[in-house]
């Protein structure tokens, strides 16, 4: 794959900051490495990965990152991948989700 990892975690990196920047509630599904994850940044810019399942009385969002930490978010979302899942983070599909 062109770029690798180093890559698909530096565009979504840019592409949370862009989003973060709006202050705009954005929910997301995300496509890599044939997984689909749930991202949501809110009004505030604080960015979280939520899962499509509660776990146990913790909820359902999984992690969390303040506004200007995209880089840290897509690291931690490599490394779940990367021990969860065996396959790292790459370049994916991004698709906005809107309720009507």
């Amino acid at each position: 794959m062109f770029g690798g990892t180093v890559v698909a975690k530096q565009l979504l990196a840019n592409f949370l900051d862009e989003l973060s920047s709006k202050k705009e509630r954005i929910r997301l599904v995300f496509c890599s490495s044939g997984r689909t994850m749930f991202l949501l940044v809110d009004s505030c810019g604080h960015f979280y990965f939520v899962d499509s399942h509660s776990h146990r009385d913790s909820g359902t969002i999984i992690a969390s990152a303040p506004p200007g930490h995209a880089k840290a978010f897509t690291d931690w979302i490599d490394i779940m991948m990367n021990l969860h899942r065996q396959t790292p983070l790459r370049l994916g599909s991004v698709t906005e989700v809107v309720y009507a």
